[in-house]
């Protein structure tokens, strides 16, 4: 006997006065099973539901169908908020690292050596790139390489481009001044103030996001000259950006987006699985993603976190199908990529 028949032989049993309450939990009964039975996700039995809901047994109990679909949508909005809150852990276990950053090595090289030098020269040190490329994430990682008790440097000051009034505000913060009573001051009186903290101390200045103007290091209370173990690394969106922050030429670095193979394995690492040949179609949507990122690291991140929450970090065909509908509607360029994580989750 039919599952469903066993159960409408039961509620004709109890009469109609229970009959609705029975069929109800038998549908949830259902959906439990179907997700522990084949492990489905939340769209695809969603599709389940809506192909069960036109057999002719299931007519007549349309209203519980639709409250049963409620139940699948705030349980997949559930373990959205859970997958956004987590990061993916499936792929960092299987999924070839990188120390720190993909496609970041040489880039850090020339940092090490730059950071080594005593030369006097070697005072300042600048990277541009595109929007997106990876510039700021690259500083983070000079602080976890250097911000330790045996760094070569007392003070790892990180800071970004802005008002001279912004930038020393920043400074006392990060050396524990007493910034309520500089801000009494003239901002040359500040300058010096910091200037004569910093003047006797080994310091690595991180200044983010340099614009095309003229840069007055002194005017915000870095000691001048830099040089030796004082060392000031900045990144703008241009190269005239660098060499108004007083970057030479052998000392100017221009970062381009990843390779793909860096691209691919940074993509998977933020969706959180290991997709291989052999999910022909899942591995050709997620192919043409993230070509559509142009070796964009920030985009690359983006696209890769979308896809962990709206595929619960899984293979399943159809979540991928429906996400890249959604991916290619939006038809975001590579600089404005972040904004599909919101799409997709």
């Amino acid at each position: 006997m039919p599952v469903y028949e066993f159960f409408k032989t039961i509620m004709w049993h109890c009469g109609s006065e229970y009959a609705h309450y029975l069929w109800c939990a038998f549908c949830i009964l259902l959906c439990i099973l179907l997700l522990l039975q084949e492990q489905a996700s939340p769209l695809a039995l969603s599709h389940r539901m809506k192909s069960l809901k036109s057999n002719v047994a299931f007519c007549f109990v349309e209203g519980f169908a639709t409250i049963i679909e409620i139940i699948i949508v705030l349980w997949d909005f559930g373990a959205r908020l859970v997958t956004r809150s987590e990061t993916p852990n499936l792929a960092r276990q299987m999924v070839p690292q990188h120390v720190g950053v993909w496609g970041m090595d040489s880039f850090k090289s020339k940092a090490h050596d730059f950071l080594e030098s005593k030369l006097l020269d070697d005072s300042t040190l600048g990277l541009w790139g595109t929007s997106g490329v990876g510039k700021t994430r690259f500083l983070f990682l000079m602080i976890e390489c250097y911000a330790n008790g045996d760094s070569l440097f007392r003070h790892i000051l990180p800071i970004q481009d802005g008002s001279v009034t912004d930038m020393q505000h920043c400074l006392a913060i990060l050396l524990k001044l007493d910034w309520d009573t500089m801000s009494l001051f003239e901002e040359h009186h500040r300058a010096k103030i910091i200037s004569e903290y910093l003047k006797h101390d080994s310091f690595l200045v991180l200044l983010d996001d340099v614009q095309d103007k003229p840069l007055d290091l002194a005017s915000f209370g870095l000691p001048m000259p830099l040089g030796g173990r004082r060392k000031l690394i900045v990144t703008s969106r241009s190269q005239v950006g660098c060499s108004r922050a007083g970057c030479t030429v052998a000392n100017t670095i221009e970062m381009k987006g990843l390779d793909d193979e860096d691209a691919w394995n940074l993509f998977k690492y933020n969706a959180g699985v290991e997709i291989t040949e052999a999910d022909v179609e899942v591995h050709k949507i997620a192919k043409e993603m993230v070509s559509a990122c142009e070796g964009m690291p920030r985009a690359i991140s983006a696209i890769g976190l979308g896809m962990a929450g709206s595929t619960l970090c899984g293979t399943n065909l159809d979540d991928w199908s429906y996400a890249y509908e959604l991916f290619k509607a939006k038809n975001l360029p590579p600089e404005r990529m972040e904004e599909i994580w919101a799409v997709l989750v």
